[in-house]
């Protein structure tokens, strides 16, 4: 009975659009902070470079 009702239907679509949509959304989210994660190991990778120069510097005199 439910099935034939058509605005029962509409509401399951809708649902499943809705959650089609959430999965995408946090798959997204989840890439986004992927990304600044690596950002921020890239960043520290940097910047324990400079220093490695610096004191490389340091211990030489330069």
């Amino acid at each position: 009975m439910l099935q034939v009702n058509q605005e029962y239907s509409r509401a399951i679509d809708a649902l499943n659009r809705a959650a089609t949509e959430k999965a995408n959304a946090l798959a997204h989210l989840e890439h986004l902070r992927n990304e600044f994660s690596v950002a921020k190991l890239e960043t520290r990778l940097t910047i324990a470079q400079q220093l490695t120069g610096l004191e490389s510097r340091e211990l030489v005199g330069l």
